[in-house]
């Protein structure tokens, strides 16, 4: 069943990329930004070799802007599930960065790459066929409200928050 919900998840947000104005224009947008990188790194270059030139300058420039790291680019990822196609909580509470390195972790373990997938859109199985250390991870993005949806054995009630 979870295998199921993610492929009808990715399936339609495939279909909506695929005729989506909106989606077109951010990939644009995305890749301009990329375009841009090594402009940013020789500034960032040029910011460094004023300081080392006197310690008056150090101390301003340290303290002064840097590289701009809030823009909305620098943490997308076009490959990564979408709001709209995920059952996935907010990342304030968990944010994708640390999902990928538990996911990291479970790469050596002998958990299915489709349960993997699953967890990406908030979407998780758990019983005690599965992976001691994917369940504890299901068990924790549960408790984080990450996950929305699992598809549980009853012994997964009996687990205190």
């Amino acid at each position: 069943m979870v295998r199921r919900i993610e492929q009808d998840l990715r399936s339609a947000e495939e279909r909506w990329k695929a005729k989506s104005p909106v989606w077109a224009q951010k990939l644009r947008d995305f890749e301009a930004w990329e375009a841009r990188a090594k402009d940013r790194e020789r500034a960032q270059q040029r910011t460094k070799a004023k300081s080392k030139r006197a310690d008056v300058e150090e101390e301003r420039d340290t303290a002064g802007p840097q590289e701009i790291t809030s823009e909305w680019q620098s943490s997308f990822n076009p490959d990564d599930p979408l709001e709209h196609f995920s059952f996935a909580g907010g990342n304030a509470a968990y944010p994708q960065s640390e999902l990928e390195k538990d996911i990291e972790n479970l790469a050596w373990t002998t958990v299915p790459q489709w349960a993997i997938t699953a967890l990406r859109r908030g979407v998780a199985v758990h019983h005690d066929g599965m992976n001691k250390q994917y369940r504890s991870l299901v068990e924790r993005l549960f408790r984080l409200k990450f996950i929305r949806i699992v598809i549980a054995t009853g012994k997964l009630c009996s687990y205190r928050s």
